[in-house]
């Protein structure tokens, strides 16, 4: 018998288990193993046999080696995503996805049949690659679309996932920085989907849901927002309002047009605490068709404007 191979039961018992657990949700951003022990410990024993470490400590070392560890790192998460969608943080991002967001997108591009998809935050790879994945797994339709990944990172270190012959492209750039965003724009065109799942700084998620939303997404494309836990922490709360402040606001603004005051700049926020006689309108009010709510996550559709609302137009 192997010695090296251990087994699930016996690697959870190890005393560096949860070290190595740690270690690698840290260095992954795979939270989906948070509270599944035994499917890490199961994955995570073939790498150690393969490594030739004879626990979890000196499978540590050899991650946390600078000669070793990349290569090491990159295996183990091929090994812990094999024919599975474990790259999903959240199940309810993976739930969304799957049963409304894309369906949804599906049914609104069946002329053009194709799909271009933005990700704002590569980290380790796992956002564009959890979305190739779920495309190829749930959706087989779509092999026969034109279906194009872009994902966008400030880490230089994620270009090394670019595979422009699978349709997944990565840009490295800052999602604060309307030139760059502006600049992927320019190069892929529209987008429809766009999944923010970047800094989590509420700051950033409203100044580029400010551009994008507008510059950046197609006339029937969805604005995915993810994580949007992260606003009720101090650390990642660095404006006055809130991304979820400002979804409360739009959705006075989706009606709001009715209004007989003319509209506003296209910038949400603004303080809409004017009593509704007074309420100032973004032009915004006409792109959004609705707003879906789920835990942690926002989904707003934009409309297909075909008509500027008679109130709006000023005349």
């Amino acid at each position: 018998m192997n010695t090296m191979l251990r087994s699930s039961d016996t690697l959870v018992s190890d005393p560096q288990y949860a070290r190595l657990k740690e270690h690698l949700i840290e260095s992954t951003g795979l939270m989906y193993y948070a509270d599944k022990d035994v499917d890490l410990a199961r994955r995570v024993g073939g790498r150690l046999a393969t490594a030739g470490a004879h626990d979890c400590a000196s499978y540590l070392d050899i991650l946390c080696d600078p000669l070793r560890g990349p290569s090491e790192l990159d295996a183990l998460i091929a090994e812990i995503t094999i024919g599975e969608t474990y790259f999903f943080r959240h199940q309810e991002h993976f739930d969304a996805l799957r049963d409304l967001v894309l369906p949804d997108l599906i049914r609104r591009n069946q002329a053009s049949r194709s799909l271009r998809i933005w990700c704002a935050g590569c980290s380790t790879g796992q956002e564009v690659y959890s979305v190739a994945m779920l495309v190829r797994e749930h959706f087989p339709e779509l092999a026969r679309w034109s279906v194009e990944i872009v994902g966008v990172d400030i880490d230089a270190n994620c270009k090394r996932y670019d595979a422009p012959a699978d349709g997944i492209h990565v840009r490295i750039g800052s999602q604060d920085d309307p030139a760059f965003l502006e600049k992927v724009v320019a190069e892929f065109g529209r987008f429809d989907l766009i999944i923010d799942d970047g800094s989590h700084q509420s700051s950033h998620i409203i100044g580029t849901f400010n551009y994008l939303f507008a510059y950046g997404l197609k006339e029937t494309g969805i604005y995915f927002v993810e994580d949007l836990h992260a606003n009720y922490w101090r650390g990642w709360r660095d404006s006055r309002k809130s991304f979820l402040d400002i979804c409360k606001e739009l959705l006075e603004h989706m009606n709001a047009h009715y209004q007989d005051t003319p509209p506003g700049a296209f910038l949400v926020e603004k303080p809409s605490a004017q009593p509704m006689d007074a309420l100032l309108v973004p032009a915004i009010t006409t792109m959004i068709e609705e707003i879906r709510f789920f835990d942690s996550i926002v989904a707003i559709y934009k409309a297909k404007l075909e008509t500027v609302p008679f109130l709006v137009r000023g005349a």
